[in-house]
């Protein structure tokens, strides 16, 4: 009976993580993915054993970052300073750690 009990449980958060993971990736390719990642790494928070979870947030992180550094880039050349500080603001809110963002952000600001 025991045993029931654990593969129900396991099933269970199996599910809630294919569920997350099924969400955050409509929230993703929605646009929303300051969203979608944030709901990925409560669920990484969950299940941090979780390769393909960790791998798909990894990746999905760096895509999202990288398209906001993009859009500041193509900003700032236009001369369009204000769009790309708020591309760039997004761009590490999504990856904190973005060493590209911070610096295109303190540039921009006259700080680099």
């Amino acid at each position: 009976m025991r045993h029931i009990f654990l593969v129900v449980a396991l099933a269970l958060a199996a599910c809630t993580s294919d569920e997350a993971l099924r969400q955050s990736r409509i929230d993703i390719e929605a646009g929303n993915e300051e969203q979608g990642l944030k709901l990925l790494a409560e669920e990484l928070n969950t299940h941090p054993d979780d390769m393909e979870l960790r791998n798909y947030y990894l990746h999905q992180r760096a895509l999202a970052a990288q398209r906001y550094l993009a859009l500041g880039d193509n900003a700032r050349a236009a001369g369009a300073l204000e769009r790309a500080a708020a591309a760039y603001a997004r761009a590490l809110r999504i990856d904190p750690q973005n060493e590209r963002a911070r610096v295109s952000r303190d540039a921009l600001n006259g700080n680099g």
